[in-house]
């Protein structure tokens, strides 16, 4: 038999969470942790990876594995890269397609509202789903200029953060 579960990674106040969201969940459900192939002594459903900063490195796999008290067990995976950057929110973008802070990048929050302001306090983009789709478009897609912009975050746990990104939009030759 299959156990079957979701992994959701988040941050809450500036601390890095990995939750396992178990579709049949029971008191007697086994937690077995990995951070990179590395057992760690947690039990429960959710994984503090503050905790565990020692095995983090520039690219992670959290790995999760659930047995059910009937002994059915499965295994899932959470890849991640930066180590440092996981629950903190860049100042700046460059959309030159090198790879480089080409977009908004809030993924580690999970899907969030997100609303960016231009410096008049115009809201210029807007997304409710928010994980990285802004790269220095308006809502209805036009490019915008290089300059300091305004963001408000809320996420789905209730959390709200403001403050400024920089757009640079140069094309690169």
């Amino acid at each position: 038999m299959y156990i079957d579960f979701q992994l959701e990674y988040y941050c809450k106040q500036g601390i890095a969470y990995i939750e396992a969201i178990v579709s049949q969940p029971s008191s007697q459900n086994i937690f077995e942790w990995k951070i990179n192939e590395i057992p760690v002594n947690e039990t429960s459903h959710l994984l503090n990876l503050s905790t565990h900063n020692n095995l983090l490195k520039d690219y992670n796999i959290i790995e999760l594995t659930v047995t059910s008290e009937d002994g059915c067990s499965s295994t899932k995976f959470i890849e991640r890269e930066d180590k440092g950057s996981w629950c903190t929110i860049q100042k700046g973008i460059s959309p030159n397609g090198d790879g480089l802070n080409d977009y908004f990048d809030l993924e580690s929050f999970g899907g969030v509202y997100l609303r960016i302001f231009n410096r008049y306090g115009i809201k210029i983009y807007e997304n409710s789903l928010y994980t990285n789709q802004w790269w220095g478009q308006s809502t209805n897609g036009t490019l915008l200029p290089t300059g300091t912009y305004f963001y408000n975050i809320q996420t789905v746990r209730g959390e709200t953060f403001t403050g400024w990104i920089q757009l640079i939009n140069e094309i690169k030759n």
